[in-house]
C-alpha cells in the first residue's frame, strides 16, 4: 500500500504546474537574472587608477606632520610606483566644493585640527579616502598620546615602531572566492528549499476530506491516514530535493558560480533545508482554518517573508535583522539555511551548529503536524 500511494503522489507532484514553476522554473530564471545583473560587480569595486582628491591647506601648518605629503605618498599597488591619491590643490573650501560638484575630483579634504571630507556621493573611491583619513587621524592620536606620556622619546622612533608594513601582511582566506553577490545566491537556494512549503501544504490538504476530493476518497480507503501522509510526503519531498539539486547544478555548471568545495555536505544542507521547508508548510496548513486557497495563501506568505529576511531583495535586510533583531534571525528557517551555506563556503569547514538547528526546527514542525493533524477525523458514511 505504501508503494502504491508513493507512486500515485509522485505522479501528482510532477503534474502540478504551479509547484514546478515556483520550485524549479522561478529559481532558474532568478539565478539567470542575478548572473546578468552581477556580471560586472567584481571590477566595479577595484581601485585601478589614482583617485582625484582636492586638498585645502590649513590656516596654520602643523609642525608634527604634513597631511598633504602623507596623502600623496600612499602607493596604489604593491609595486610602489603609482600613487593612490591624485591631489589637486584648492585655494579655499568653496573652490573645493565646486571641484567636487563639477566632478573634477571624487572628494575634497580640508586640512586642519581634524581633517574634514567633502563628497557629493558615496562610492568605492569616497570610502577609500574616508578610510585613509581615519587611519591617519588614528595614527596621529596614538603618536600624540605617546608623546604626552614620554615627551623625551624621538618622533622618528615612534613612527618606526608604528610602521605596520614591517609587521602585517594582507592575506585573504578566500582570495578570489568570496564575492559581493554570493549572499544573493545563498538566499536564492534558501528560497528554493523553502518553496517546498507549498508542496507540504498540499499534502495536508489532499489528506482532508473537507478540503479535497482526494481526501474524501482517502478517508474511505483501507490505508491509514499516517501511511498516506508518510508515503505522499516522502514522494513530494524527494521531488522538491531533486529540484533544489537541479537549481544548484544550474548555478555551478551553467552559470559558473562557485558555491563551495564540499559538495556532499552542501547537498545535505539543501536536503535538510528542503525537509524543513516541507514540514513548515505542513505545520502551517494544519494550524490554518479555511479553504485550500486560504491555506496555500498563508503558506506562500510565510515562506516569502522568510526568504525576504535572508537578504534575497537586499543584503542590507539580512544585516539589519542580524544586528537589530538577532532572535528573529536565529528562528528564521531561511536564515538558518543561508548561514549554513555561508559558513561552509567562507570557512571551508562543516559547522554542524546550523545543521543541528535545522534538524531541531524539522522536529518541531513534525511535532506540530502530529498533534494537530492527528486530531482530525472524518466519519465514513
Amino acid at each position: 500500500m505504501f508503494r502504491t500511494v508513493f507512486q500515485y503522489n509522485l505522479l501528482i507532484t510532477l503534474r502540478q504546474k504551479s509547484v514546478l514553476f515556483w520550485s524549479l522554473a522561478f529559481p532558474l530564471l532568478l539565478s539567470t537574472f542575478f548572473s546578468m545583473a552581477f556580471s560586472n560587480i567584481y571590477t566595479a569595486e577595484i581601485i585601478r587608477e589614482p583617485i582625484p582628491v582636492a586638498y585645502v591647506a590649513p590656516a596654520q601648518v602643523n609642525p608634527l606632520y604634513n597631511l598633504k605629503d602623507i596623502l600623496g605618498d600612499i602607493p596604489l599597488g604593491q609595486d610602489g610606483e603609482a600613487r593612490l591619491l591624485e591631489l589637486h590643490t584648492a585655494e579655499n573650501t568653496e573652490q573645493a566644493r565646486t571641484m567636487v560638484l563639477d566632478g573634477q575630483v571624487a572628494a575634497a579634504v580640508m586640512d586642519g585640527g581634524l581633517p574634514q571630507l567633502m563628497t557629493n556621493r558615496v562610492g568605492p573611491q569616497q570610502v577609500v579616502v574616508k578610510q585613509v583619513l581615519d587611519q591617519v587621524d588614528a595614527t596621529k592620536q596614538t603618536i600624540t598620546g605617546l608623546m604626552r606620556q614620554n615627551p623625551l622619546i624621538p618622533v622618528s622612533h615612534i613612527a618606526a615602531e608604528l610602521n605596520q608594513m614591517d609587521y602585517t601582511q594582507t592575506a585573504s582566506i578566500n582570495r578570489d572566492r568570496m564575492t559581493p553577490d554570493s549572499i544573493y545566491y545563498f538566499a536564492l537556494l534558501a528560497m528554493t528549499c523553502l518553496g517546498a512549503c507549498s508542496a507540504g501544504a498540499m499534502i495536508v490538504i489532499l489528506q482532508q476530506a473537507d478540503k479535497s476530493a482526494e481526501g474524501a476518497r482517502g478517508a474511505i480507503s483501507p490505508a491509514s491516514k499516517w501511511l498516506r501522509v508518510a508515503a505522499a510526503g516522502t514522494a513530494s519531498w524527494l521531488v522538491q530535493v531533486a529540484m533544489s539539486f537541479i537549481v544548484l547544478a544550474y548555478m555551478t555548471l551553467v552559470l559558473g558560480k562557485h558555491l563551495g568545495d564540499n559538495i556532499p555536505y552542501l547537498l545535505v544542507i539543501l536536503a535538510v533545508g528542503t525537509l524543513m521547508g516541507f514540514l513548515l508548510g505542513m505545520a502551517v496548513a494544519c494550524m490554518v482554518r479555511g479553504s485550500a486557497n486560504a491555506i496555500l495563501g498563508v503558506t506562500t506568505s510565510v515562506y516569502l517573508f522568510s526568504s525576504f529576511l535572508t537578504g534575497l531583495m537586499s543584503d542590507r535586510v539580512k544585516r539589519l535583522v542580524d544586528t537589530s533583531l538577532p532572535w528573529l534571525s536565529r528562528i528564521n528557517p531561511g536564515t538558518m539555511i543561508v548561514d549554513a551555506l555561508y559558513s561552509l563556503y567562507y570557512y571551508r569547514e562543516n559547522n554542524y551548529q546550523y545543521l543541528i538547528s535545522m534538524l531541531l526546527a524539522c522536529a518541531l514542525f513534525a511535532a506540530v503536524v502530529a498533534v494537530t493533524l492527528g486530531r482530525r477525523y472524518h466519519d465514513s458514511i
